[in-house]
């Protein structure tokens, strides 16, 4: 089969080789894969940073939707979708023809969603739900203030709150005209600061920050007492400094999120809790940018470049 592939660390180092199709052990399935996206996480893992987890040589990919061609005759012939924080790093990941994964990791494929929407939503819908629900308890009519709102995971955090009954303020550099919050704001903006403070009067109750950096004080500065924060991301300075006293005086909570210690089976549960909200069409899939196979080194540069509300996917 064909598969992109590195054998040492760096972007300069991926590679389309041919390799034999995988086998799938007791308890794992063959998916022949119709979709795969490029997550900015798999770039990440192609250039290094988590080379503590990533065992090479290895084929990048977190996200897939495909068939099922090999394993338990009730899943075989079945279109899934899935993810998962194993799949790239410690196992061969999607950005290849073929992928083996354990049989409870996939999941049917949503009717609504195309194979390439399928696979630009995995990762997103997992990280936002479990920053939202597992992490910060996001409760009906609680106000979430979401930071980087038009990103993948925060466009899906945006549309899981509304869809939970949450009132959403979102903030972002780029506009999203297809956004559900209640509240827009442009983090660019010379009236940012003071729209901000008018839009979280009181505080609000849950923080979800997708970006970090100095949007970091920003959000914490934001919480009402008992308020809850979320954070997935780092910029290159690792430090951040807040105010000690308030945050304990006002019984805040700051949550870390690692998607990658959600393993695909973690993921798959997750993908079945948000199967509601897809039948509903509260989660609506963002436009996507196909690319074959055969060009896929390429789609991991354009991935790097970013600026773009659109998700590579590979077919």
């Amino acid at each position: 089969m064909r598969a992109l592939r590195f054998h040492q660390f760096g972007l300069e180092n991926l590679r389309l080789e041919d390799i034999p199709k995988p086998q799938p052990q007791a308890g794992e399935v063959l998916v022949r894969v119709l979709a795969s996206s490029v997550n900015p996480s798999d770039v990440k893992n192609v250039q290094g940073a988590m080379s503590a987890v990533t065992k090479l040589p290895r084929i990048p990919g977190r996200d897939f939707a495909g068939i099922v061609e090999e394993g338990d005759a009730n899943l075989i012939g079945q279109e899934v979708w899935g993810t998962g924080g194993d799949i790239g790093f410690t196992r061969d990941g999607t950005a290849a023809e073929y992928v083996v994964v354990p049989e409870r990791a996939v999941i049917p494929k949503p009717p609504r969603f195309t194979s390439e929407q399928a696979a630009s939503l995995g990762l997103n819908i997992v990280t936002a739900w479990a920053a939202l629900f597992d992490r910060a308890g996001l409760k009906q009519r609680e106000t979430l203030l979401v930071v980087g709102a038009s990103g993948g995971v925060g466009h899906a955090a945006v549309d899981l709150a509304c869809w939970a009954g949450a009132k959403v303020i979102a903030v972002d550099r780029i506009d999203d005209k297809s956004s559900r919050a209640h509240i827009f704001l442009n983090s660019e903006s010379s009236t940012f600061a003071e729209d901000l403070k008018k839009a979280v009067s009181g505080g609000v109750n849950v923080v979800f920050d997708t970006v970090s950096g100095p949007m970091f004080e920003v959000g914490l500065n934001a919480l009402a007492k008992h308020g809850r924060m979320v954070e997935i991301t780092v910029k290159e300075d690792h430090q951040v400094k807040f105010d000690l006293l308030r945050f304990y005086r006002d019984d805040l909570q700051l949550h870390g999120l690692n998607t990658l210690n959600l393993n695909a089976t973690d993921c798959a549960v997750i993908l079945e809790e948000v199967a509601r909200a897809i039948e509903t069409k509260w989660l609506t899939p963002r436009e996507v940018e196909a690319h074959p196979l055969s060009d896929g080194v390429e789609a991991y540069k354009l991935t790097v470049k970013g600026g773009k509300k659109r998700v590579i996917v590979m077919k």
